[in-house]
């Protein structure tokens, strides 16, 4: 029996590695500073229109690896913004996160004037200036059966 060559071991291993794993998407990827991995949270964890929402921002610099693990280290120094898009009525809201501890970057301030699917787009400019975007989506809504501001 006649064993693979060396060529279709190393394409075997590149294909696994371009097809991933369920870890979930691979992060942006920056040329110049690796792979950027930037996740959200808010507080309250539910996001209400028309009042004040926490949100930090925990950005990391990644290395994935063949089998989609993370392992990296909290990214100091970067310049990050938020803009949020509601396409129905057409609303955006934007804010510069401020860095607390190295690698979380945060605002209490966020106030998303009205409910509905909101696309988030977190811009990063690490220190050496290399830009990455992280982009998801967020549904906002009211709590309950209140109206939108009421707690």
């Amino acid at each position: 029996m006649r064993s693979p060559s060396l060529l279709s071991v190393c394409v075997g291993l590149l294909a696994l590695a371009a097809c991933g794993s369920d870890a979930g998407p691979a992060p942006a990827a920056d040329s110049s500073h690796g792979i950027v991995q930037a996740s959200l949270r808010f507080e309250p964890a539910a996001p209400v229109p028309k009042a004040a929402n926490q949100l930090v921002v925990t950005v990391r610099k990644a290395d994935w690896t063949l089998a989609g693990t993370v392992a990296g280290s909290a990214m100091a120094g970067a310049k990050v913004e938020l803009r949020a898009t509601l396409a129905e009525p057409a609303s955006e809201v934007s804010a510069n996160l401020a860095e607390g501890d190295p690698g979380q970057y945060s605002t209490d301030k966020l106030v998303f004037p009205g409910a509905g699917n909101w696309t988030l787009t977190v811009s990063i400019q690490a220190a050496d200036g290399s830009k990455t975007n992280h982009v998801e989506t967020l549904e906002v809504r009211c709590k309950g059966s209140m109206k939108a501001g009421e707690s």
